[in-house]
C-alpha cells in the first residue's frame, strides 16, 4: 500500500467497511449486467440533468449518469495502486464543463476528457488530495489532507501556490465571497479561508463525528456539511450554529455532496451504495436503483 495513502485509509477503512464490503460482494459488475452497479460512490460533481459524475473508489473509476439512462462507467481507473484513478476522492467541473477528479492513489489532480487519458496536473505534487473546488476566472483549489494544506493552481497545471495550512482539510467549497470553507479534522471543524490567507472559525470545536464535505445551505444562509459517522447532514448558521438537517435512513454513510442544477443536494454515500437526491429534509429519493 502506497504510504501516502496508508494514513488516510487507516482512517476511513471504518467508513466504509460496514457498508461497501457486503456491497462488493452483492452489487459488483456482473456478467449479465446491463448496467454496472456502485458500491462505494464517494464523491459527486454535476447535476442529472446535464450529467452527474459519481467517483467510486472500490470500483476503481468514475461513473455518468444522465437523465433517462442507466449509469456508465465514463472513466476506468487501474485496479492496482500508483495506477491513475485507482482511488479517486474527489471531483469538480470549471465553466466549460470540463472534470477534474483527485486521486489519493497517485497522489495526484486529473484533467478528464471522454476518451482520453486522465492528464496529471502536477506530476505528483500531493500527498493525499482529498478536496477539490473551482475558483474565480477557473482557479482550481486542492485541499491536501496529510499536508494539511490548501493549494491553488490554474486548471491548465503547474506548480501549486499554497494558498493557507489548515489541519487534515477534506471537502471544499468556494463561497459567495470567493473565501474557501473547508472541513477540518482539526480543533475547529469547519473553517473560512480568506484571500489574504488568513483561517478564520466558523464552527468551533467538534460537533460532527467524522465530517467530510461541504456545501452551501438551500436558503444560502450557511452551510451543508456531511456526517459520515452519524448518517446525517447538518446545517451550519453564517454564524457558526449547527443543527441535523437530516438524519437517519435512507442514509448510512453520506460522504460527498454537491448541488444539481435544480438546487437540491446530491449525497453520495458509500455505506448505502446509492447517491440520493435532496430536495429537502421531507425529500429524498435514491437516484441509483
Amino acid at each position: 500500500m502506497n504510504h501516502r495513502f496508508g494514513l488516510y485509509f487507516g482512517t476511513t477503512a471504518a467508513l466504509v467497511a460496514a457498508g461497501s464490503i457486503g456491497l462488493m460482494r452483492s452489487a459488483a459488475v456482473s456478467a449479465d449486467s446491463v448496467a454496472p452497479r456502485l458500491v462505494a460512490p464517494g464523491a459527486v460533481a454535476g447535476s442529472p440533468e446535464s450529467g452527474l459524475w459519481i467517483a467510486d473508489a472500490r470500483l476503481h473509476g468514475i461513473f455518468k449518469l444522465s437523465a433517462g439512462k442507466p449509469v456508465e462507467m465514463a472513466f476506468k481507473g487501474g485496479a492496482t495502486n500508483r495506477s491513475p484513478l485507482a482511488s479517486p476522492r474527489a471531483l469538480a467541473i470549471d465553466s466549460k464543463g470540463n472534470l477534474f477528479a483527485a486521486d489519493t492513489a497517485t497522489s495526484e489532480v486529473y484533467r478528464l476528457q471522454p476518451g482520453e487519458p486522465p492528464v496529471p496536473l502536477t506530476h505528483g505534487a500531493f500527498e493525499i488530495p482529498m478536496g477539490l473546488a473551482i475558483g474565480k476566472n477557473d482557479v482550481l483549489y486542492i485541499a491536501d489532507m496529510r499536508l494539511s494544506t490548501i493549494f491553488r493552481m490554474p486548471i491548465s497545471g503547474g506548480k501549486p501556490e499554497i494558498v493557507a495550512k489548515v489541519p487534515a482539510p477534506r471537502g471544499i467549497m468556494i463561497d459567495a465571497d470567493a473565501s474557501v470553507i473547508v472541513v477540518s479534522a482539526g480543533p475547529d471543524q469547519l473553517v473560512r479561508v480568506r484571500g489574504d490567507g488568513k483561517v478564520e472559525p466558523i464552527v468551533r470545536g467538534r460537533p460532527f463525528s467524522f465530517p467530510h464535505a461541504v456545501v452551501s445551505a438551500p436558503d444560502r444562509g450557511g452551510f451543508l456539511v456531511s456526517d459520515g459517522y452519524t448518517a446525517t447532514i447538518w446545517k451550519v448558521s453564517a454564524e457558526g450554529k449547527t443543527e441535523a438537517w437530516f438524519k437517519g435512513a435512507p442514509l448510512v454513510r453520506p460522504v460527498g455532496m454537491t448541488r444539481d442544477s435544480a438546487g437540491a443536494v446530491i449525497v453520495a454515500d458509500p455505506g448505502a451504495g446509492k447517491v440520493f437526491r435532496l430536495k429537502s429534509p421531507n425529500d429524498i429519493k435514491s437516484l441509483i436503483p
